[in-house]
């Protein structure tokens, strides 16, 4: 009966619970489809060649090979405001109610490149970015809409690319070893956030 019970119980559990979602924010888990498939493993068991993208040594090639793909990252940004706290009227706040980003769907790029020299050498280049997580808060001035941060359309833009040619070498039967500088090019871009001006070393900027 205790057993029968327990099973039940845990049943029960097993169907109401909630699945749980959650991003790194603008940093990948892992780079390619089949690492992100394992939940970012990809530093200790190599499946195609974005595996250099983590482990420089993970770099194994048949010969020449070419990958190309993306992924469509769609997240979803959003806040809600409170009431306004009467107590602290002096305090900056953001407008309410609350808003939804514009921006719903991102295309992040990757590839890689592998050449086999010989039985022990391997060299290749890997591309793959960070991003996606961009928000755009619209302001609509003629329903007296001032924005986020009371100064406009506000929201942020991040965008990273990385390129490491790689060399790897077995050493041994059991050994590799494998060397990647990583060339990085970013850009950032934030807006709608004048009303902080006050509060910057560098107010013109903003």
């Amino acid at each position: 009966m205790k057993k029968q019970l327990l099973s039940s119980l845990v049943l029960a559990g097993a169907l109401g619970s909630m699945s749980a979602n959650a991003t790194n924010g603008y940093f990948n888990h892992g780079f390619g489809i089949s690492h992100k498939g394992m939940a970012g493993a990809g530093v200790a068991i190599s499946e195609d060649l974005m595996s250099a993208a983590t482990n420089p040594a993970a770099l194994t090639v048949n010969g020449n090979e070419l990958l190309f793909g993306f992924e469509l990252f769609s997240p979803d940004r959003e806040y809600q405001v409170s009431d306004v706290d009467v107590y602290y009227p002096q305090a900056f706040y953001l407008q309410s109610p609350g808003k939804t980003s514009e921006s719903s769907i991102f295309a992040i790029p990757e590839f890689a490149y592998g050449h086999q020299v010989n039985d022990r050498l391997n060299v290749g280049v890997v591309v793959y970015a960070n991003g996606g997580m961009n928000t755009e808060y619209q302001a609509d001035s003629s329903v007296g809409d001032s924005g986020t941060f009371y100064a406009g359309t506000a929201g942020v833009d991040l965008k990273q690319l990385f390129i490491s040619p790689t060399l790897s070498y077995q050493l041994s039967e059991q050994t590799k070893v494998g060397v990647s500088p990583i060339f990085v090019v970013q850009q950032f871009e934030a807006q709608g956030v004048g009303s902080f001006a006050d509060f910057s070393a560098a107010p013109e900027q903003l």
